[in-house]
């Protein structure tokens, strides 16, 4: 691989196969000095359920992936989920 992918790259490529509507969900990064802020979007309530999982497993596996990617990185990366 010759570049390397964005943390919301990777989190769309993630989440992409958990929810049922992957066009419509929205990934917005903001990214500081040492940190990435991830938000993630959906118009479809049922998709958020599926982002979120069974009492949250979902949304903290995808975050413990991403905190250490982005400690591999040297930055700190927070995620959450818009309602």
């Amino acid at each position: 691989m010759s570049g390397t992918m964005s943390l919301s790259e990777i989190t769309r490529v993630v989440l992409s196969e958990f929810v049922s509507y992957p066009e419509e969900f929205k990934i917005e990064e903001t990214t500081g000095n040492s940190s990435v802020i991830i938000g993630i979007s959906s118009p479809q309530k049922e998709d958020i359920s599926q982002i979120i999982g069974k009492n949250g497993q979902t949304i903290t596996s995808l975050k413990k992936i991403l905190e250490r990617i982005a400690h591999k990185r040297q930055v700190r990366c927070t995620v959450y989920v818009v309602d």
